[in-house]
């Protein structure tokens, strides 16, 4: 049965009737109801004439007494934690404001004259276009964020969506998620308008296919290149043509998440396009989204891309693409950058390939820099060589190539595959990779006194890495990540004289792989290297699963080192 919601004259005692104007007179309970959203019941939306039912014969308690002031700072922090999520619980901030205005005549004068309470709540998934102008209309002048989901959900008279469009101008931040079965025709309406107050965009395409968000008109671009606020853009899956008059522009992320047979959508002829600008740009992600330049006289002729405040540079693309942008982009040498070179599930590679994939991330290496750690990682998908810069401000140089869909067929004799290990055609072609890495790199690795080691206790890495690791000359200490590294039987062959002279320490993680096999390994490797003096067991200090006391840890560590030469000194360090 419905419930009939009376008109209400300004200035009448009765506190929890909504404005005259508001809603319309004649909306009922069961007419301001829209299907239910995140699983919230859609009588929550109704706009009732009574008080919330909670607080329905109770006395007046202390907390309507609190100055103004506070209150309005606990309904702030109760919105707030409404706002975690990206779109999933607006909704239920805008009900919770609709409790309090509904609490007592004082909670609702102050509830509904703060803009700023109702511009943390608009949500326009499963709303009443009654409700969303009213939220409209009461966060007046203030900017505030808009989140949805364009899908069946979404509002659909013209009259809200109007509403939405004439009050663009006051989105701070946008946060849409694009449905597969919708093609963003709403979506794009809103990315097309003048965009005074915007300060973040996020658009995300969910399903197996980027989607193209270009305007009808081509020379009409994104925010009609009025965005003077914008400093960050995430494209997940879909691709906007970003214009040249974005200068507040700090951080531009464009990710393809979806299906890996699914082509790229930018050329990087509209990278070139940038030009001067992203002088202001910062932060940078590349993620399996370009495709190659075909005509590469003409990439070359149109010139570099230069990025001079660039901190941070992630891409994630094919070995042709690495190489192209590895010539055209311009980075300062104290920026930052992780490049992982990826191949498509039916590409085949032979061993002269190698070559290619190596030299297509050497252009992105400074080498006028001093390198004092390197990180040697193989597993979970991925080949990892990582450089590091201590001194001073500290910079990672992160190369990486992905072995998931890497297909190698080589064509030789298996007596050329070494046959004391088990080692694949995927593994010898991950060796000859790092064997270019090692020639084309060698100026720059003998200031490297720290190696980190990445794999596992059944990994070839230690075939892998060799030559790698040798010509580094100077590393005194070899930190593994886990202390299964040290179960490889590889490993002592890597860590032998030969390949690491200098060896002086040693870094185990304390964890729960340190176990008997791991300590013999140890124990061989210590008396067959006696100019090694330290070893420092490495703990979390906030982990005690292990350890819940330190007497604890210690009588552990001294379980373990009683099986180890007396010669050496053993410590631990909180990592």
């Amino acid at each position: 049965m419905s419930t009939q919601v009376p008109r209400y004259a300004h200035g009448a005692p009765l506190p929890t009737i909504l404005e005259e104007g508001e809603i319309g007179a004649s909306a009922t309970f069961d007419s301001l109801s829209q299907p239910g959203l995140d699983g919230y019941p859609d009588a929550c939306l109704a706009i009732s004439g009574e008080a919330h039912p909670a607080l329905v014969g109770r006395p007046e308690t202390m907390i309507t007494k609190f100055p103004a002031e506070l209150l309005l700072k606990i309904f702030l922090d109760t919105l707030d934690r409404h706002r975690k999520g990206p779109r999933s619980t607006t909704k239920a901030g805008a009900i919770n404001l609709l409790h309090l205005s509904h609490t007592s005549s004082r909670f609702r004068k102050l509830v509904i004259n703060d803009p700023s309470l109702w511009a943390m709540v608009p949500f326009l998934n499963g709303v009443h276009p009654d409700f969303l102008l009213a939220i409209l209309s009461r966060s007046q002048p203030l900017t505030f964020e808009l989140a949805f989901r364009e899908d069946e959900t979404l509002l659909g008279e013209d009259r809200a969506w109007d509403q939405i469009v004439l009050n663009f101008r006051r989105v701070s931040r946008l946060h849409v998620e694009i449905s597969e079965a919708h093609e963003g025709a709403k979506t794009k309406s809103l990315l097309y308008l003048d965009s005074p107050s915007l300060t973040h965009c996020t658009v995300y395409c969910m399903g197996a296919h980027a989607k193209q968000l270009n305007h009808s008109t081509p020379h009409i671009l994104p925010f009609r290149n009025s965005a003077p606020l914008l400093r960050g853009i995430d494209l997940i899956n879909c691709y906007l043509p970003i214009g040249r008059y974005l200068p507040s522009l700090s951080s531009f992320i464009i990710c393809n998440a979806a299906d890996s047979d699914v082509a790229p959508s930018i050329p990087i002829s509209d990278l070139l396009q940038w030009g001067q600008s992203f002088a202001s740009l910062t932060k940078l992600t590349l993620s399996n989204c370009i495709q190659p330049f075909v005509d590469l006289e003409a990439m070359y002729h149109l010139g570099p891309i230069p990025l001079p405040s660039l901190d941070f540079f992630f891409l994630e693309a094919s070995p042709e693409c690495c190489r192209q942008l590895g010539r055209i982009i311009r980075l300062r040498s104290t920026c930052s950058r992780s490049i992982t070179v990826i191949t498509s599930p039916d590409y085949y590679s032979n061993l002269a390939d190698a070559a290619t994939f190596a030299e297509s991330v050497l252009s992105f290496i400074p080498t006028d820099l001093v390198y004092m750690e390197c990180v040697l990682g193989m597993g979970d998908g991925y080949l990892t060589v990582r450089l590091v810069k201590t001194e001073g401000r500290r910079l990672a140089m992160s190369i990486r190539f992905n072995t998931d869909n890497l297909n190698v067929s080589l064509s030789i004799p298996s007596h050329h595959l070494l046959a004391l290990h088990p080692i694949t055609e995927k593994d010898l072609f991950l060796y000859q990779i790092c064997h270019f890495l090692t020639t084309s790199l060698q100026p720059i690795l003998p200031s490297i006194s720290g190696a980190h080691l990445w794999f596992d206790h059944d990994s070839v890495a230690p075939h892998v890495f060799r030559n790698l690791l040798k010509a580094m000359q100077n590393v005194e200490v070899v930190t593994t990540r886990s202390s299964r590294t040290w179960a490889n039987p590889l490993l002592l062959g890597l860590l032998s004289q030969d390949n690491v002279p200098g060896l002086k320490k040693i870094r185990v993680p304390f964890d729960e792989m340190l176990g008997p096999t791991t300590v013999q390994r140890l124990n061989g490797f210590l008396c067959s290297r006696g100019e090694v003096k330290e070893v420092a067991f490495s703990f979390q200090a906030e982990d005690t699963s292990l350890c819940p006391t330190v007497l604890e840890m210690w009588r552990k560590v001294d379980e373990i080192i009683k099986n180890l030469p007396d010669s050496v000194l053993f410590y631990c360090v909180s990592s």
